[in-house]
């Protein structure tokens, strides 16, 4: 898998749990056992979502 511009998202014991019911739910919805990866956007302030890059 080409994980490109992205890496691996820095989150909160909270925001875990919140993916981890995500699966939880969906795996239920379709029969199959679903696995949410979390990723940052190369550039992407993880705290505020905004863009490290100049525009310039």
């Amino acid at each position: 898998m080409d994980t490109g511009d992205y890496r691996f998202a820095e989150l909160q014991p909270d925001q875990v749990n919140e993916l981890r019911e995500a699966e939880r739910s969906l795996s239920a919805k379709t029969g199959h056992p679903i696995t949410l990866i979390a990723f940052n956007s190369e550039g992407e302030h993880p705290k505020n979502g905004t863009s490290d890059k100049s525009d310039h």
